[in-house]
């Protein structure tokens, strides 16, 4: 379990913390992609781009 998963099922199990939200690209992906739909609708950006364009698979 990485560090930061380890920090997050502490915080939320023993301080009773609300859970953060998900990690990672897949559990983001449609938010990442109505941010760029939004930015491209309000001509912040000159297209819609696609969240797997912009970011690299580790």
């Amino acid at each position: 379990m990485s560090l930061f998963q380890t920090a997050r099922t502490i915080a939320v199990r023993e301080d009773n913390a609300p859970a953060p939200p998900d990690y990672g690209f897949e559990a983001n992906y449609r938010s990442l992609q109505l941010a760029f739909e939004f930015s491209a609708e309000q001509f912040l950006t000159g297209s819609i781009c696609k969240p797997e364009d912009l970011f690299l698979r580790s």
